[in-house]
């Protein structure tokens, strides 16, 4: 089952920060320059391109390039590009998320579609142009975006999840709660407005419903929604927690 975020997590502030703002700059274009041509013509974007709001979070082709076709070094520099905008924490979280990839692969037997190397990065603009200049790291359940106009440095949109939210199959990644920080307090917060006498929404789905268009392939197939137990201790335990989690149904545009 999956955990979703759409709030900024361990980014970079969004005050001014100049020191920030040049290592970004540096970072990108050491990233551009280490592409060729072909692959420069695929990653790089005018920053006025509407590309630059088609951010989503599903899995599916998209435009940038794609970690796999990058060598060693270029992973390399586009990865230091990445870790530009995000605290050590964000770092881990977000390779973690790609590293969870790889379970679904074997979970659905579509190693095709289930990636972890399907993750495109985007430049727009000139890197450090006063001016404004921005990049996108993206795939499926992450988007990272950031944005840098002069000295300040914009984290938004993002978006994280993690799917599964708790790795059950056996594995080097056995027991990992990605977000598990995140949905914890989700579930506390939930628990206090169920305290306090405030309505608790959720969402459920109907297991008979045909999947429209915009429904993310991975959650088309799953189980239907259970309220949420906000009675629950949420203490994280496996078999105690199993029947919590809250596998919405992800939409968006195609």
């Amino acid at each position: 089952l999956a955990t979703v975020s759409a709030a900024p997590l361990p980014l970079v502030s969004l005050q001014a920060d100049p020191a920030k703002a040049a290592d970004m700059a540096e970072r990108a274009q050491a990233f551009l320059q280490s592409l060729s041509e072909e692959q420069r013509a695929k990653a790089a974007f005018a920053f006025a391109d509407r590309e630059r709001l088609n951010w989503h979070y599903v899995p599916k082709l998209r435009k940038g390039i794609p970690l796999k076709e990058l060598n060693a070094a270029q992973k390399e520099a586009a990865f230091a590009l990445l870790d530009s905008g995000l605290s050590e924490d964000g770092r881990t979280k977000a390779r973690r998320i790609m590293e969870l990839e790889s379970v679904l692969a074997i979970m659905e037997n579509n190693p095709t579609l289930r990636d972890p190397e399907l993750y495109y990065v985007f430049l727009f603009g000139e890197p450090g142009d006063p001016q404004g200049w921005g990049w996108r790291v993206e795939g499926h359940h992450l988007s990272v975006n950031l944005t840098v106009v002069g000295e300040h440095v914009s984290a938004t949109p993002s978006f994280w999840g993690a799917n599964p939210a708790e790795v059950r199959q056996e594995g080097p990644l056995h027991g990992v709660r990605t977000l598990s920080k995140e949905e914890d307090l989700a579930r506390q917060l939930a628990r206090s407005l169920h305290a306090a006498g405030k309505p608790v929404v959720t969402a459920p789905v109907d297991p008979n419903a045909t999947p429209t268009p915009t429904q993310e392939p991975d959650d088309a197939t799953t189980e239907p929604t259970t309220p949420l137990d906000v009675t629950n201790s949420g203490d994280g335990d496996a078999d105690d927690d199993a029947h919590q989690r809250v596998d919405q149904p992800e939409r968006g545009e195609d």
